[in-house]
């Protein structure tokens, strides 16, 4: 008996109210977001400098930036000051790599060049001053060595 009870409490509208009741109208179509599922992102967007300097912290450079800073490290090695042949070396690396050469490309190229001689002087003074202590270290402890023999 207690099966027919409830069946007829599942049939009965007014107890469960309208809900369940069929109105005859037509459900609203479920429209899935683009985001697949997942939250989108919030807060703001990064700009593109943002991309570029955290890629280059992450070693992940694009194609560009790459050839312009060989380039520049080989006009350092040789200390190349003249600026047709600076260009000519960019452009035949870019052509190399199936890059085109856009403005500014040589600005960059100016800018890491001098980092670059600036590095590989500091470098030069730091072996010039490591240099002079030990050569002082050395002149100090033979006259102590011959102060000692007196």
């Amino acid at each position: 008996m207690a099966f027919d009870s409830w069946g007829l409490a599942w049939g009965n509208p007014s107890a469960w109210g309208s809900a369940w009741v069929h109105s005859g109208a037509t459900p609203a179509p479920v429209v899935p977001d683009s985001s697949g599922g997942y939250r989108p992102t919030t807060g703001p967007r990064r700009t593109k400098q943002e991309l570029r300097r955290q890629r280059q912290e992450l070693g992940i450079l694009p194609a560009e930036v790459a050839a312009i800073e060989d380039v520049a490290a080989r006009q350092v090695d040789r200390l190349e000051q003249d600026r047709q042949k600076q260009y000519d070396e960019l452009a035949g690396e870019l052509a190399l790599r199936k890059l085109e050469m856009r403005a500014g490309m040589m600005e960059a190229l100016a800018l890491e060049r001098e980092r670059l001689m600036g590095v590989e002087i500091a470098a030069r003074m730091q072996e010039q001053v490591i240099l002079q202590r030990n050569e002082n270290e050395i002149m100090l402890l033979t006259l102590i060595a011959a102060a000692a023999a007196l």
